[in-house]
C-alpha cells in the first residue's frame, strides 16, 4: 500500500474519531439545554409561588380598609405575648377604642366619609403608639390595642395620647361638622388568666366609659 495511502487512513482516523467526539458533545449539549432551562423555569414557577402564597397570606391578616393587622392577626399576637409572659411574669395592656357616635357620621354623611374617618383614626392611633404596640381592626368601629410590657399606669398614659390624637383630627371638606373622638377601655394582665378575659375586661371598661360622656379613657 503507498506510504501516502496510510498516512491518509491514520489522519483519517483521527478526523472521524473526532468528528464523532464532537458529535457526542454536541448532543450532550442539545440534550442538556432544555433540562437546564426547564429546571430554571420550574425554579422560578416554585418562587412565584412562594411568593403568591406570602402575599395571599398578608392579605388574610390585613384589613383591607385600614391596613391595618385584623382580628386574626391579633389573636394570633396576643396568644404569643401571653405564652412568654407566663416566664418573664411581665404585665402587658389590651385597650379597646370605639369611635363615638360613628353611626350617626355613616347616616348624615354616607359610608364614603365614614371610610374615610376609619382610615384617619388608623393612622391617628398608629402614629403614637411605640414600635413593639399592635393596633388592629377589631371589627366595624372598633381598635384593638396591644401594649406588651406596660403596666395599666403606663397603658392610661399612652391610651390617653391616642384619644387626644384622635380628638385633634380635622376633615377640612367638612369644616367643623364632623368631630371625631374615641372611647378606650384599658385592661392589664399577666398572661395568668385567658386573654379571652382581658379581652372582655377592655370592652366592659369601654362601655363604662360609653355610657359616661365618652371621650374619654376608662380602666377596668
Amino acid at each position: 500500500m503507498p506510504v501516502g495511502h496510510s498516512v491518509f487512513q491514520k489522519v483519517d482516523g483521527v478526523s472521524i474519531q473526532l468528528f464523532r467526539y464532537g458529535n457526542l458533545v454536541a448532543g450532550a449539549l442539545v440534550l442538556g439545554a432544555p433540562s437546564y432551562y426547564l429546571a430554571r423555569a420550574v425554579q422560578d414557577a416554585q418562587n412565584d409561588l412562594i411568593g403568591q402564597n406570602l402575599i395571599l397570606e398578608s392579605i388574610s391578616r390585613t384589613d383591607e380598609l385600614t391596613q391595618l393587622p385584623n382580628r386574626r392577626y391579633i389573636l394570633e399576637r396576643l396568644a404569643q405575648e401571653v405564652f412568654g409572659m407566663k416566664r418573664t411574669r411581665a404585665e402587658m395592656c389590651v385597650c379597646i377604642a370605639d369611635i363615638d357616635h360613628f353611626k350617626n357620621v355613616n347616616n348624615s354623611f354616607g359610608y364614603d366619609v365614614g371610610d374615610e374617618v376609619l382610615q384617619k383614626v388608623a393612622g391617628a392611633i398608629s402614629g403614637v403608639l411605640r414600635k413593639q404596640d399592635v393596633v388592629a381592626r377589631w371589627g366595624g368601629e372598633e381598635f384593638l390595642i396591644m401594649l406588651p410590657e406596660t403596666s395599666i399606669t403606663g397603658g392610661t398614659v399612652a391610651m390617653e395620647k391616642v384619644r387626644a390624637a384622635v380628638e385633634s383630627l380635622r376633615l377640612p371638606a367638612y369644616g367643623d361638622r364632623i368631630s371625631v373622638t374615641v372611647t378606650i377601655g384599658v385592661a392589664v394582665t399577666t398572661g395568668d388568666v385567658p386573654i379571652e378575659s382581658s379581652i372582655v375586661q377592655a370592652d366592659a371598661a369601654l362601655y363604662r366609659g360609653k355610657n359616661s360622656g365618652r371621650n374619654k379613657v376608662v380602666l377596668q
